[in-house]
């Protein structure tokens, strides 16, 4: 996948593998001014969701915050198979 492929103002994550810290191979036409932002957000994120570590292979186009979280707690929760989320206590850690 290339960033061409992902549309404008949204980002693609894709789960790799399990790692003993969480990596973050991001590819952005903004790496430069915002990479390392995006990419701590996005091993917070993954903190926020699961005590497990991934290799994370992350191709932005310009999204927001939001976005990005969004997209990383699907992902997570798509690879580990769960569906039954407790959105209360997310939304806790989110905000704390």
């Amino acid at each position: 996948m290339t960033i061409k492929d992902v549309k404008k103002g949204d980002i693609h994550i894709q789960i790799e593998s399990e790692n003993d810290n969480t990596t973050v191979e991001l590819t952005s036409p903004s790496k430069l001014q915002f990479g390392k932002q995006i990419e701590n957000l996005i091993k917070e994120t993954v903190k926020k969701c699961t005590d497990k570590n991934y290799n994370i292979v992350a191709i932005d186009n310009g999204a927001y915050d939001y976005i990005i979280k969004s997209r990383v707690e699907y992902a997570v929760f798509e690879h580990e198979g769960i569906s039954d989320i407790d959105w209360r206590s997310l939304l806790w850690k989110t905000i704390n």
